[in-house]
């Protein structure tokens, strides 16, 4: 198959300082996708040719707090978007061994809901401590499932799901020593779909 993406995109963005040490920064972005597709298929199968096109509104606002030179605290909120691959939206078919997997036409894309929470604090040089809590609520995951395609035959396919959901915190902790540093970091996350 032969396929084609095209991304146009503007934004506006916004930058207050609400009180000394309080900052607000908003930036609303526009994106409209075009894809599409022309594959090997006959002319008369459903499929052969195909294509997308929609247009997503991306706000974004962030409120950063300066405790003082070295701690900041930040809470934000953006909306995002995970477009289909090519493989996942085109009907062309990969011969597994133990699955055939199908390209999926009426594949949507993804759109997610982000929460962010986050306490950093900056020493000296590049040393620096993060603790962060995220939440996102994810609108038409991508997500293989297994489909019938006549009475015996079964094959994966990518399709979109339910509402999934993701949350967890993060630790960030780098500290150098000459030029020698020592980074660790641990998340935890959970999802549900």
């Amino acid at each position: 198959y032969t396929a084609h993406e095209q991304v146009a995109a503007g934004y506006i963005q916004l930058d207050i300082d609400l009180l000394k040490n309080l900052q607000f920064i908003s930036v609303v972005r526009i994106e409209h996708t075009a894809q599409d597709y022309a594959t090997e298929m006959s002319a008369i199968a459903d499929g052969k040719y195909g294509s997308v096109n929609y247009t997503d509104l991306l706000p974004s606002g962030t409120l950063k707090y300066s405790i003082n030179q070295q701690q900041v605290l930040r809470a934000s909120y953006f909306r995002s978007i995970i477009r289909p691959e090519f493989y996942e939206l085109v009907p062309s078919e990969d011969h597994g061994t133990t699955f055939n997997v199908f390209g999926h036409a009426r594949l949507r894309h993804t759109r997610a809901d982000n929460y962010d929470l986050k306490y950093a604090w900056f020493g000296s040089g590049s040393d620096q401590i993060s603790l962060g809590a995220f939440y996102k609520s994810i609108y038409d995951p991508i997500e293989y499932g297994v489909t019938r395609k006549g009475p015996s035959a079964q094959f994966f396919m990518p399709q979109n799901f339910w509402t999934a959901h993701n949350y967890g915190i993060e630790a960030v902790f780098t500290k150098f020593v000459g030029m020698f540093g020592l980074s660790l970091n641990y998340t935890y996350t959970n999802s549900k779909i």
